[in-house]
């Protein structure tokens, strides 16, 4: 073994130790939940989860795929593969928080995370300044191992129309994946466009980082302010009901092509951007409150006429208790995708 491979070989004994004591410290029970069911220690665990091959070699993080406040998405080697990076090590605990989510969900899913329409997980790798230059000297943070998407459904919103052959499809994919939460008991606490990946025709949930399991200790509300249901603005936590009604709102922004609320609001403020002002926020809220996404969305006639049977099944993702009707909703998508054409 070379100078450098031992060097290597004992760093990462270090990380695996330190994400362990991280994963105590930040998620106890949750990590209780999960080392029960794969039989083990946390030390061992974090260890099985090892990527070797994305260990702390003298490599770096080259192309960006998407950014956020928490974390930053790298492609990784062939492309195959996406890396998941804490834009520092501050936030560390919060991507330790989401392995464990994704542990949980990979433990219901029998390994198969993909058929559940949910961002396949594959383990962790440690990063440090040598990859990633954000990060100061001697810091090493745990990153995550996904699959490589395309895109994000706000991306493929603003790209192009989707077909209403293709709109089912990802409304298909979304309840499903709702349903495997469910299952699951785990609430997602922020799905919006930006969160729902896509590759090929299909669309998986990702970013788990405001998740919780449903009996668990709430996480901190995260979720993004045009994604609330109407209890949220209340100070209520998130639930099954909110996460359905927000996955209607990201299927609601495919026939608009616009975010949540993002037309009516540049429509009011005579702007071509919207703006971010704390009267901007209030109206917001107010119009979130109503209860009625679809009055404040579809703007135009002709997209009620050219949408009425998808806003008509839209209208259920809206109402109290929606959660109960999954299983309906899934048959249901499931015959209009079989009635169209690819």
């Amino acid at each position: 073994m070379s100078a450098w491979a031992s060097q290597d070989a004992g760093k990462e004994e270090d990380a695996v130790g330190e994400f362990a004591r991280m994963l105590e410290r930040r998620d106890a029970g949750l990590l209780a939940r999960v080392l029960s069911r794969a039989q083990t220690g946390p030390e061992a665990y974090v260890r099985g989860l090892w990527r070797a091959e994305v260990g702390l070699g003298r490599w770096r993080l080259a192309r960006v795929l998407g950014c956020g406040s928490v974390a930053c998405v790298f492609e990784l080697g062939d492309g195959a593969l996406a890396l998941k990076v804490p834009t520092s090590r501050r936030k560390a605990p919060v991507l330790l928080h989401e392995v464990l989510i994704y542990s949980h969900l990979a433990q219901q899913a029998g390994g198969r995370l993909a058929e559940r329409h949910v961002v396949p997980f594959h383990g962790v790798a440690a990063v440090t300044r040598r990859q990633y230059r954000r990060l100061r000297g001697g810091e090493v943070v745990p990153a995550l191992v996904l699959d490589r998407m395309e895109a994000t459904l706000e991306a493929v919103h603003r790209r192009a129309a989707v077909s209403k052959g293709q709109w089912w499809r990802y409304a298909r994919d979304l309840v499903a994946a709702l349903q495997f939460l469910r299952e699951s008991c785990v609430v997602h606490g922020d799905i919006k466009t930006a969160n729902v990946l896509v590759r090929g025709q299909d669309a998986f949930l990702a970013d788990f980082t405001s998740a919780a399991v449903c009996d668990a200790a709430p996480e901190p509300l995260t979720t993004t302010l045009e994604y609330c249901a109407p209890g949220l603005i209340g100070g209520g936590q998130p639930t099954h009901s909110t996460d359905v009604y927000a996955a209607g709102l990201c299927l609601l922004a495919l026939i608009t092509r616009f975010e949540p609320f993002r037309e009516l609001s540049m429509m009011k403020s005579h702007s071509s951007a919207p703006t971010h002002s704390l009267h901007e926020t209030q109206w917001l809220m107010n119009a979130i409150s109503k209860g009625d996404p679809i009055k404040y969305n579809v703007l135009s006639q002709d997209l009620y006429d050219r949408w009425a049977d998808e806003l008509h099944f839209l209208r259920r993702f809206f109402a109290p208790a929606a959660q109960d009707a999954l299983s309906r909703w899934l048959a249901e998508s499931n015959a209009r995708v079989a009635e169209h054409v690819f």
